[in-house]
């Protein structure tokens, strides 16, 4: 917990220049009209998963529209707010694997799970092993 005053003092590393070029860039993700809102979504996704808040509701936000039009949006498409963090969550796991070096736990949190055992047990009712198993296996093929 942390007093409410704190959340708006300056972070001592923060970089106002990168930080002015995310902000144009999640713009520019928002304001493209002949995209997908499905596309637009897996964008933010895969931006904000390693950070742990990712929700419809900073996507909703970011897309400067209700969290319930943006469910309706993706209804029309044929998919979820849920299925669409899988997918990238599904698309990134695999690269992210084929470094050895990198331990499970910090893959884990780079996709966005509480725990490593949250990310062990997806990982196993989605690909039928541990990630460790398919890591061996993977890598020395």
């Amino acid at each position: 917990m942390c007093r409410a005053r704190d959340l708006d003092k300056p972070l001592p590393v923060s970089d106002p220049v990168m930080a002015r070029y995310i902000q144009q860039y999640l713009d520019m993700i928002a304001a493209r009209p002949n995209v997908k809102t499905s596309d637009k979504v897996r964008e933010f996704v895969r931006m904000r998963l390693q950070t742990g808040r990712c929700s419809i509701e900073y996507v909703s936000e970011r897309l400067g529209i209700d969290r319930r039009s943006v469910h309706r949006h993706l209804a029309q498409e044929g998919t979820t707010f849920s299925a669409l963090v899988e997918d990238v969550r599904a698309e990134m796991v695999g690269h992210y694997l084929q470094d050895p070096s990198r331990p499970l736990y910090l893959i884990a949190q780079m996709l966005g799970f509480t725990a490593l055992s949250v990310f062990s047990r997806w990982f196993k009712v989605r690909y039928g092993c541990s990630a460790s198993q398919w890591r061996t296996r993977n890598l020395t093929m």
